[in-house]
């Protein structure tokens, strides 16, 4: 997962190509993985690793997740200037952020007492709030990371494979999640990167 914007990057950058192009290099990249995956090859290269780097593997993607959460939020810029790569937004306080944290505090309560749905449930609440009017900002789409589903219980490649079929059902209906924001979705990734 975390390959895939390094990836599309790379492959933008220096064959001049266009993102579709990048996206099917990903695509390709996906099926040749595939069998590997199927034979348990990827599991015997991964127990190959030592146990702390396994783990560092791990946190390594949730800091990925994590910075990702902070930045939809808006809490963590990338300046214009060319500065520092990151830099935390110089008004946090702003109801932008307000519904952020609310996402956040939300999820984290909802993880620590274990409810299921705890993310889904932190995203309405937020979206709610949000729509409230009180944000003024606009709307984006949203995305569900591969830690939810994990979090919720799915660990197998069955989970995956119902989770494409879904997805491509739900490409109909899609243009209606453009009505939650941004700031209502940024905390779920933060706060299940634990």
């Amino acid at each position: 997962m975390t390959l895939n914007p390094a990836a599309l990057l790379t492959v933008t950058a220096l064959a001049a190509a266009i993102a579709s192009t990048a996206m099917g290099v990903i695509v390709v990249e996906g099926l040749l993985i595939a069998l590997p995956v199927m034979i348990g090859l990827r599991e015997r290269i991964m127990l190959a690793f030592p146990d702390g780097l396994r783990r560092a593997i791990g946190a390594g993607i949730g800091a990925f997740i994590a910075i990702i959460g902070l930045v939809n939020a808006g809490l963590v810029l990338h300046p214009e200037d060319g500065g520092t790569i990151l830099a935390i937004a110089p008004d946090v306080v702003s109801w932008k952020l307000g519904i952020f944290f609310l996402g956040l505090i939300l999820g984290a309560v909802l993880l620590a007492r274990r409810v299921r749905g705890a993310l889904l449930i932190s995203i309405v609440v937020a979206t709610v709030a949000a729509l409230g009017g009180a944000t003024s900002s606009s709307s984006n789409t949203t995305y569900i990371e591969s830690a939810s589903g994990i979090e919720e219980g799915g660990r197998t490649g069955l989970t995956a494979i119902a989770t494409g079929v879904l997805c491509a059902v739900a490409m109909l209906p899609t243009p209606i999640a453009g009505v939650i924001p941004a700031e209502a979705t940024a905390p779920a990734p933060s706060s299940s990167a634990r």
